[in-house]
């Protein structure tokens, strides 16, 4: 399979960095907001350390996917890095998702896919980057 081009996305969220970073890694968390409209999480695993697993269950237009892969950083509140596996995505699929506090009430949240696996990774990525930010209720 041929690589694709990354994909950046970058959004202010404005909240505290530790709490937007617990959104990203509490599995309860993550089901309340990490999917794109009306769709929604299955379950979800945040294995919060170095080679722990990440796994989302969604579901999309009427059909069940799984997504995972293994934190590859995992450098609270500031960073993760974790690769994605799913039957369509090449091994090389990594997420990389910074945390930077702008101040005590905001974080930029800036996120990097290398190798996505569906040209609609991007828009993705915006629409779960405004979910959370609905989610941290500002």
């Amino acid at each position: 399979m041929t690589p694709k081009a990354p994909v950046y996305a970058k959004r202010i969220i404005k909240a505290p960095i530790e709490r937007v970073f617990r959104a990203w890694t509490d599995p309860e968390e993550l089901k309340l907001w990490h999917a794109p409209e009306p769709e929604g999480i299955l379950a979800a695993i945040s294995e919060n350390h170095v080679g722990g697993n990440r796994s989302l269950t969604l579901i999309i237009d009427g059909k069940t996917y799984q997504v995972a892969g293994t934190y590859k950083e995992f450098d609270p509140p500031h960073k993760l890095v974790y690769n994605w596996e799913d039957p369509s995505a090449p091994n090389d699929s990594v997420m990389t998702v910074l945390f930077k506090p702008l101040s005590d009430r905001a974080t930029e949240l800036e996120v990097s896919y290398t190798n996505p696996t569906v040209g609609t990774v991007q828009q993705g990525l915006t629409i779960i980057m405004g979910h959370l930010q609905e989610y941290l209720g500002v």
